[in-house]
């Protein structure tokens, strides 16, 4: 998760990669060649990014003399300072420079259709003797200051804008790692944690009460989900922990999932088939998909995959009888003894029972 952010980071928070400078060929003393766009000289240390967007220190002493002089000369890329403050590796950085090179293809054709219209405006205001207006291309957005940073990076990763210490601290710090370091500090905080949470508990549908036998909740499943994203638990493991659940809610909160739909097996499969694999199958249950290669045999197929799932509790579960029926008949007495009318009043509400079994 945390290499995604870093990732969207470098693409989404304004950090154009050093491709837009022009590369030049860097010959180390012993003759070798690479071809690589100048970021910034930093004391002795020079930074460069190869074509991939990796940003490669290369000590000042290891180039040939004339580069070393041209490491002296050069200007800093106008983004030096970004990029060397989120620690790059190849896949993030191929990732941000592969993102940033497909808005500057959107960016040139939109560039070209514009310029299209407007020489079509053009003859069309010489024909009605109107000076024509010059055409002007879009430029691409500036490179985004700390104070757009400072607002754009904790909503992305907190959900909420800083406040004026938040934003006033980071403004003043002048260090060139402090985006990085704001980017783990937010990753680590509460506020990420509850964010993303939101996110997948909409995707979910995660809720309080679950759909299953009377007084079941869900806090259990809601605190599971919440500790797997501080944990930083993959998406594949938080996935199969789900799916294979086993246990009671109160001891096994991945359990929340199958008791989301407790009773409905066949519309829990159509949803996990569809948050899981992005695919739509509810109308096979009725018959042979319209509009994909799914038929109802295979619908079922798959259903019975969950067939040995139960999200309800048996009589072999309690052989002492129903424990809600008990603390009901229990509660009954205490409001009768308090000169309370059930009847009135309700059965009071008492701890879940549901679970899953395979």
């Amino acid at each position: 998760m945390k290499h995604l952010l870093l990732g969207l980071g470098m693409a989404m928070f304004g950090v154009m990669t050093a491709q837009a400078a022009a590369a030049r060929v860097w010959t180390d003393s012993q003759g070798r060649k690479v071809e690589a766009a100048f970021v910034k000289l930093d004391g002795d240390t020079v930074y460069i990014q190869l074509a991939n967007g990796t940003v490669f220190p290369l000590p000042l002493a290891r180039l040939s003399p004339a580069d070393q002089e041209a490491a002296r000369t050069l200007t800093p890329a106008e983004n030096a300072n970004a990029l060397l403050s989120v620690p790059t590796n190849a896949s993030v950085a191929q990732a941000a420079a592969k993102i940033d090179q497909l808005v500057e293809i959107g960016l040139q054709k939109g560039n070209i259709k514009l310029a299209e219209q407007a020489r079509k405006k053009a003859l069309e205001d010489q024909k009605s003797g109107v000076k024509p207006k010059p055409h002007v291309a879009v430029p691409p957005n500036p490179l985004m200051t700390d104070e757009q940073f400072v607002r754009r990076v904790y909503l992305d990763i907190a959900g909420r804008i800083p406040n004026f210490d938040e934003a006033t601290a980071f403004l003043k710090d002048a260090s060139a790692e402090k985006r990085a370091k704001l980017i783990d500090t937010l990753l680590a905080s509460d506020g990420y944690a509850s964010h993303l949470y939101n996110y997948f508990a909409e995707m979910l549908r995660i809720k309080e009460g679950l759909e299953t036998a009377d007084y079941v909740t869900g806090t259990p499943y809601i605190q599971w989900m919440k500790d797997q994203i501080k944990a930083n638990t993959t998406w594949d493991k938080m996935v199969y922990d789900m799916i294979t659940a086993d246990g009671k809610a109160w001891n096994n909160g991945a359990t929340g999932y199958l008791l989301r739909d407790s009773g409905m097996r066949l519309d829990n499969l159509a949803v996990t088939l569809t948050v899981f694999l992005g695919t739509d199958v509810a109308c096979a249950q009725c018959h042979d998909h319209p509009f994909a290669n799914w038929t109802q045999r295979q619908f079922y197929e798959m259903a019975s995959f969950f067939g040995a799932t139960s999200t309800y509790m048996g009589n072999r579960d309690f052989p002492n009888g129903d424990p809600t029926k008990h603390l009901a008949e229990e509660a009954d007495r205490i409001m009768q003894s308090n000169g309370l009318d059930p009847k009135i009043h309700g059965r009071l509400s008492v701890m879940s029972w549901g679970q899953t079994r395979w």
